[in-house]
């Protein structure tokens, strides 16, 4: 058994960055599932820089975040981890009044952003229906994020400060004694009595108030509730329809022979799924 300050479960951007923070505050540990950190979520991630996205917590932490992404610590990348993009969010008549709202609220953290009407939208985007779009709102300062450079990034300096990655070390269990949480892997067991979980897999969506009341939640994947559902896992939108219902993009797993007795061409197959 290996003892830390800290176990931090997940090697992703999520994971990767803690560890890397936490470092300075003791010995932490970093464990991924997969024999390279990132294989999931993070490696198929396309991020953007928004500053308007989210309530007024998400778009304050993004603001403040601004200063570390434009001048990172030395060492951390040799690129730029930001590249202007840009981006215009369009609303019909009947939300104009939400564009207003959070024209205002944006303005107020990120003054570059600007109001746009019809006729600005369609001459910067001619492909959109006119009779859809109403009015938008610009945002300049949106910007391209390099996800590999951020994670790379975290995990160097992480290292750097005693970071210790431990690849290949699935978490079969965790249990708490002698007053620390003890961590089964494929890779051993390590033992500190903080654990962070920033692991990828999820399948949970939730209804939460503005005031960070949680109203409902519902499980479709692996969860704390549902460990055992590794068949299959809702996979990042969802839409709430008119007659309240919620409509939920979601994968199952398949084996190979499966895909094909389906239709798939087994020329374009692993042996798995």
């Amino acid at each position: 058994m290996k003892t830390f300050d800290f176990v931090v479960i997940g090697a992703g951007i999520a994971g990767a960055s803690a560890a890397c923070e936490l470092a300075p505050h003791g010995r932490v540990a970093l464990l991924e599932r997969e024999d390279t950190p990132g294989y999931h979520t993070t490696g198929r991630s396309a991020a953007l820089f928004t500053a308007t996205y989210g309530n007024a917590v998400i778009r304050g932490l993004t603001v403040g975040s601004r200063a570390f992404f434009d001048s990172p610590p030395d060492g951390f990348t040799e690129h730029p981890l930001l590249t202007p993009r840009g981006a215009i969010f369009i609303g019909r008549e009947d939300q104009r009044r939400a564009l207003d709202e959070g024209l205002a609220d944006s303005k107020a953290l990120t003054p570059s952003v600007e109001p746009l009407d019809q006729k600005d939208i369609l001459a910067r985007v001619p492909v959109l229906d006119p009779a859809y779009v109403a009015g938008g709102v610009h945002e300049p300062e949106c910007m391209d994020m390099d996800v590999h450079a951020i994670h790379q990034g975290f995990l160097k300096l992480g290292r750097s400060r005693g970071v210790a990655l431990a690849t290949n070390a699935e978490v079969t269990s965790l249990s708490h004694k002698a007053g620390a949480w003890w961590v089964t892997t494929q890779a051993g067991v390590f033992a500190a009595p903080v654990v962070i979980n920033a692991a990828g897999a999820g399948g949970r969506i939730e209804w939460v108030e503005w005031d960070g009341t949680p109203k409902w939640s519902f499980d479709y994947g692996v969860s704390a509730v549902a460990p055992d559902n590794l068949n299959r896992l809702q996979h990042h939108d969802v839409e709430v329809l008119p007659n309240g219902n919620i409509l939920m993009i979601a994968w199952e797993y398949k084996t190979s022979a499966e895909a094909i007795q389906a239709g798939r061409d087994p020329a374009n197959l692993g042996t798995e799924l």
